[in-house]
């Protein structure tokens, strides 16, 4: 104000003043004089103005053609050059901050969706699109939540926050995504007034935490049952013992031979999570030599022949091939062998046939073991090598055992490089396999 005051108001007083003046006075000429001040203060600021004009134009024209420059050139006045420096610093500054939060959103591991008041879809990240299987190429912007999510439970809990202002946080399970298993929490949305303008939803995938919970939950549960079982027999027997039965020699004997046999029991269940922790834990246990593949699985096969016969069932090997010697773990080779006849035995009935199969698959060796047994669901088949897993449908469980043979069978296997694998029928038998490379 004070510059407008000094640099064109003031001017214009003096100079009207002294043309008043000229005119009233009795000097010669007088009105040529007045005449040529007003000339000179006319169009100086008329071209001032247009100055002034000009000037402004530049500003619309800066602030027009701003979104795709984003800068405002400067005018040639210091101090509207100085402002317009401090708006380009602050429109920079906003830039990089806005492609930082931008950066952000794009590159989180949890999925986000933000809506509006009316549960319409203003944005959602990469990471939401991938985990709730939406086409990135699709349109959603402005499209109802429900839409695009085909989820009543979130749909609802993103209508309550956006109702009370309050934060919601659970577990979601989305059916058409295959039972996936979302965390998801919901905020509020504010305004700069403090108006709820819509809502935020962050979520993360926690389908296999809760899949490995259930594993451990199975674990516990069948060791437990494992453990107690045996236990408790023991207990009772010594029981009887200290009561007086060991007085009968008979009654003694039969219970120190079921001590034993439970106590073998629990041996073998202890020894099976030892392997099984030193399998997981230590990743170069294996003690590998060149093998005579084919007198390995020979004798593996001799072994269970007597057991075989007095379970009624016929055991055979059959060799397809010239198979060359392999380099394996001897011990580690003969165990999963062992742990697929033994589990071929326990649950084919009497009269049921085993039939092992040795075949030459060119760059690799593959060994079935194919039974006539009691066969494993549809519903158990993809968890039989999970650790700790046992099908109550497929297995029957008077036979003891909490799942751990077989993931011992596939943590050796891979261990060398191979594959298991398994096909059955409920009722028609199994055939498991494994893989070796021969190289």
């Amino acid at each position: 104000m004070r510059n407008l005051l000094v640099n064109f108001i003031l001017p214009a007083l003096i100079l009207y003043i002294a043309f008043y003046l000229i005119i009233l006075s009795c000097l010669p000429y007088r009105y040529l004089i007045g005449g040529v001040i007003l000339i000179f203060t006319v169009s100086s600021y008329y071209f001032l103005f247009r100055k002034i004009k000009t000037i402004l134009d530049r500003i619309l024209l800066n602030l027009k053609g701003l979104p795709l420059s984003g800068n405002i050139s400067t005018i040639g006045i210091l101090e509207l050059d100085e402002s317009i420096k401090e708006i380009n610093d602050y429109i920079n500054r906003f830039k990089e901050e806005n492609k930082l939060y931008s950066r952000l959103f794009q590159s989180t591991q949890e999925g986000v969706i933000v809506v509006n008041k009316n549960k319409e879809v203003l944005r959602m990240n990469p990471t939401a699109l991938r985990l709730l299987n939406i086409d990135s190429s699709q349109s959603l912007e402005g499209r109802q939540l429900i839409e695009v999510i085909w989820n009543y439970t979130l749909d609802e809990m993103t209508g309550k926050v956006i109702e009370t202002g309050d934060v919601f946080s659970r577990e979601i399970s989305f059916d058409h995504l295959n039972n996936r298993i979302l965390d998801v929490t919901v905020s509020p949305l504010f305004n700069e007034k403090g108006e709820i303008r819509g809502a935020i939803i962050v979520f993360a995938d926690i389908t296999e935490k809760k899949k490995l919970e259930k594993i451990r939950q199975d674990f516990i549960s069948n060791v437990s049952h494992e453990l107690k079982t045996p236990l408790t027999s023991i207990k009772a027997m010594v029981e009887v013992l200290l009561e007086g039965g060991a007085d009968d020699s008979k009654l003694r004997k039969d219970f120190l031979e079921n001590i034993n046999q439970e106590v073998d029991r629990l041996s073998r269940l202890v020894n099976d999570l030892l392997l099984l922790s030193r399998l997981e834990s230590d990743k170069a246990f294996l003690n590998p030599v060149p093998t005579d593949f084919v007198s390995l699985v020979t004798r593996t096969v001799s072994r269970f022949q007597p057991r075989a016969m007095k379970e009624g069932l016929t055991l055979t090997l059959d060799i397809k091939g010239e198979i060359p010697p392999i380099k394996v773990d001897v011990n580690y080779i003969d165990q999963v062998i062992s742990n697929l006849i033994d589990n071929a035995i326990k649950y084919t009935p009497s009269g049921g046939k085993i039939d092992v199969l040795v075949e030459d698959l060119g760059k690799e060796v593959k060994v079935s073991v194919k039974d006539t047994g009691i066969g494993i669901s549809k519903e158990d088949l993809p968890r039989v090598f999970e650790r700790f897993y046992r099908g109550d449908k497929s297995r029957n469980l008077s036979l003891g055992g909490v799942g751990l043979g077989l993931s011992i069978v596939r943590h050796i296997v891979e261990a060398h490089g191979g594959k298991v694998g398994v096909e059955s029928s409920l009722g028609k038998g199994s055939t498991f396999y494994f893989i070796l490379p021969k190289g």
